[in-house]
């Protein structure tokens, strides 16, 4: 939104004609007057107080996350006035869903009055990744209102954490439902179901990120939300340049996770990296005997909701294929979510209506670009499930 000023000003003149007249007799003085008048001199605070406005609007539009112009600059004042102030620059949107970058204040011209920054807006989303909690930024246990409901975790920092993953668990009161579990990491992030019982009895394992990261587990009631943050940092690690992360509803019942290398076929343990194959030791990709560049099943689930985490730290150049199988029981409607992490950017895709013994081609990953392209197909292996998908797929 743009403002301007443009100063008024009229300038009057007094004008005094004087005539004279001589004769033989008498000298006779004839005055004769002639007056113009003009408006008052408005130039000096006019430009400067809007240009303030205009600073004020851009830096609080601005605050509130989005893009905006800034306010236009006031022209310079009229005679006897300053030259007005600029308007504040606009805010721009963070990636992925960043705070909005406060306005600057324009200068003040005259006796205008500086245009104040707008405050930063709140950050609610890392790559997509919604943030299911952003009044808790903090270590601790935060609420929106006095009547959210309880947990009984006390612990909110863990540091020298060595291993990949972290259970969490406890009670929660007063809650309604699950809850969800956020974990991120700059613009890394993960999110899922956390499964809780009508007793409030809880319990989650979930993947890490490499180096210091927030863990949010967050519960709600009718109009009130809590949130125990806690702080982790994974030490003697590198970051993964794949991660994949699934989490699923209550339809489905073991929904199983599989990273296929190029030229691979699902459940092949050399490879497809996958409950049968990954869990502790991976299959020996890249380099024969080195460890280090194989991928990793660190988190596995039977039941509902996941999560389930395949990482991969030193991807050799390829195709990779992202399939779900719907290992278990469970309803042809039962939905999922798979969350790719790769060269730190992340891509969300659905899982959909997804039968007992059917498989899903989440998507592709190409390495060493990084580029992610979803796919959606699904495939019945209910005539070939010989204690999982025996078909030639992908």
């Amino acid at each position: 939104m743009t403002f301007s000023a443009l100063p008024f000003v009229r300038n009057g003149r007094v004008a005094w004609l004087f005539k004279r007249r001589l004769s033989a007799l008498a000298v006779l003085l004839l005055p004769l007057v002639v007056f113009a008048s003009c408006g008052t001199d408005n130039s000096n605070a006019t430009p400067g107080n809007v240009a303030g406005h205009a600073g004020t609007s851009g830096g609080e539009q601005a605050g509130q996350g989005g893009s905006y112009e800034s306010g236009g600059q006031a022209p310079t004042a009229g005679e006897g006035g300053t030259e007005a102030g600029g308007a504040g620059a606009s805010g721009e949107s963070g990636a992925a869903g960043g705070a909005g970058a406060s306005g600057e204040s324009g200068a003040a011209g005259g006796a205008g009055a500086s245009g104040e920054s707008g405050a930063a807006g709140e950050s609610g989303a890392a790559n997509g990744i919604e943030d299911p909690a952003t009044f808790a930024q903090d270590p601790g246990e935060s609420k929106s209102c006095s009547d959210a409901p309880d947990t009984n975790v006390t612990v909110f920092e863990y540091t020298d954490v060595a291993n990949t993953s972290m259970s969490f668990s406890g009670v929660v009161t007063g809650a309604e439902g699950n809850g969800t579990y956020y974990v991120a990491s700059g613009q890394q992030a993960i999110r899922g179901p956390i499964p809780t019982e009508s007793s409030g009895n809880f319990a989650v394992k979930l993947p890490l990120f490499c180096g210091e990261q927030t863990v949010k587990l967050v519960w709600t009631n009718a109009g009130c939300v809590v949130a125990a943050v806690v702080r982790v940092v994974r030490i003697s690690c590198e970051s993964e340049g794949i991660r994949l992360t699934l989490s699923w509803d209550a339809l489905g019942r073991d929904f199983e996770l599989h990273l296929i290398k190029q030229g691979g076929r699902i459940n092949n343990n050399a490879t497809d990296c996958t409950w049968t194959s990954c869990l502790g030791s991976g299959p020996d990709w890249g380099n024969v005997g080195d460890s280090s560049d194989n991928p990793h099943k660190d988190v596995d689930n039977t039941g509902a909701y996941g999560p389930e985490n395949i990482f991969y730290s030193h991807p050799e150049t390829g195709t990779y294929t992202v399939m779900v199988e719907h290992w278990g029981s469970g309803t042809p409607e039962a939905d999922g979510q798979v969350v790719f992490n790769v060269a730190g950017k992340t891509t969300l895709a659905n899982v959909d209506n997804l039968s007992s013994h059917w498989v899903w081609t989440v998507g592709t990953i190409e390495w060493p670009s990084g580029k992610v392209t979803t796919n959606g197909s699904k495939y019945d292996c209910t005539g070939t499930w010989s204690g999982g998908c025996t078909a030639a797929l992908p």
